[in-house]
């Protein structure tokens, strides 16, 4: 429940942080440097961390790239909520 919390935060801020800086590489460096410190705090195998790592690098970095190339209209919004929850997974 708290790492969905901390990832909550942590989306939100990536979100802004885009909106500012048009740098999605940045932001997804953020995220899966988040996701391998947090699954190497919570005990996981080293192996299980850089999978989940490069997932997350991937489907995050999808994810940034597609908000920065859209930057409007409806399909910026769907791909912000449905990508949000994706990334709370």
């Amino acid at each position: 429940m708290i790492m969905i919390i901390f990832k909550l935060f942590l989306i939100v801020f990536l979100l802004k942080l885009l909106i500012s800086s048009d740098e999605p590489l940045m932001c997804t460096g953020i995220y899966t440097g988040f996701i391998f410190v947090a699954t190497l705090l919570l005990g996981e195998s080293f192996s299980t961390v850089m999978l989940y790592s490069v997932i997350s690098f991937g489907i995050s970095a999808m994810y940034f790239f597609a908000l920065y190339h859209l930057q409007s209209g409806a399909i910026y919004w769907l791909v912000t909520i449905v990508g949000f929850f994706v990334l709370l997974i």
